[in-house]
């Protein structure tokens, strides 16, 4: 009788704890935000941030179009979020440095970055082929050979005469588009020089970037991976809905920001970096491998989430801000 009593009382106090347990368990130290091959992978949500990571953030780096500003095809010149201005101002009262790092060319990253009031930044554009000071002193740049961009052109212009496409082939030199096509485009801010013939521009150019527009994602993946097959050793990344970047195999925004740690003399484990398309995973696994803060928007692919440490808010949530926030929290505690 003793004994019943005893194994009464036992699983009374047992299943008295659940509720508790689930309480505790229910905090959001890693919660299910995507799928892989029919996996769920955990990543930690930014709320996760005061204390799960031991780092002081000397210097952050950032996407700007789907991270930091929200991109509106109606409004393509749109301003920036309040909250995304306030966290750069944040930023500059602390002098942590805010390196922005783009698909975009140099003259339009320069115009956003002094929306947000980040004009007195670093500016690393066109998947990390440039990279200028606030005066926009060039002081790295990174281009594609001259046969080898002759030979995508021709490549790009074999696909679509093949498969009976549209999409419009820009070719960027020293931060200006140049196409064969008369197009509007939308988020592309530069104006757009027509051209008869890419041999217009000389025999011996070299630019940093040769960009393609295709309204349709799906599309847009075709002519990537087509172009992959032909020139492997390039990176060949989808930037957004609407484009695909070809640049050399050494420009990539990870590259670039191990040289601006460099130049600005920080370790890349006190680096917070933020992303959400394809052109971001290289620096956002640059960071995360370093031991730094590896940060995804919610609205990332889900292959840039996989790359991350953290995911945070949607853009249009104000997930940057959100987590600058969350990171002078920690910084905060360090010194504590």
């Amino acid at each position: 009788m003793n004994k019943f009593l005893f194994r009464a009382a036992f699983f009374v106090m047992m299943f008295s704890l659940l509720p508790v347990y689930a309480q505790e368990s229910s905090a959001p130290l890693a919660v299910p935000t995507l799928f892989s091959n029919s996996e769920i992978v955990q990543v930690p949500t930014i709320d996760c941030f005061v204390g799960h990571f031991n780092n002081k953030i000397n210097a952050v780096f950032s996407d700007i179009d789907g991270t930091i500003m929200p991109l509106n095809k109606e409004n393509p010149h749109a301003d920036a979020p309040e909250s995304a201005k306030k966290a750069v101002k944040k930023l500059h009262k602390a002098k942590i440095p805010l390196v922005l790092a783009t698909g975009r060319v140099y003259p339009e990253a320069k115009e956003i970055a002094a929306r947000i009031g980040a004009d007195d930044t670093y500016l690393i554009a066109q998947q990390g082929a440039e990279i200028r000071n606030s005066k926009g002193e060039l002081i790295y740049k990174d281009g594609i050979s001259n046969s080898d961009a002759k030979k995508m052109l021709k490549c790009l212009q074999d696909f679509k005469k093949a498969n009976n496409s549209t999409f419009c082939i820009l070719l960027v030199l020293d931060g200006k588009f140049y196409s064969t096509q008369k197009a509007e485009i939308p988020y592309i801010w530069s104006e757009i020089t027509q051209l008869k013939s890419f041999d217009d521009l000389g025999s011996d150019v070299v630019p940093t970037s040769i960009c393609i527009y295709e309204a349709s994602t799906e599309k847009l993946k075709l002519v990537q991976a087509n172009l992959k097959s032909h020139f492997p050793t390039y990176h060949i990344d989808i930037s957004g809905p609407v484009f695909c970047d070809i640049t050399s195999s050494t420009a990539t925004k990870g590259n670039a920001i191990k040289k601006m740690a460099q130049i600005l003399g920080v370790d890349l484990k006190n680096v917070a970096v933020f992303g959400d398309a394809e052109n971001d995973i290289s620096m956002l696994k640059q960071v995360k491998s370093s031991g730094g803060v590896s940060v995804a928007v919610g609205n990332a692919m889900p292959s840039v989430k996989e790359s991350a440490s953290f995911v945070t808010l949607p853009v249009t949530q104000g997930g940057f801000a959100k987590a600058i926030d969350e990171i002078f929290i920690n910084n905060e505690l360090l010194h504590n």
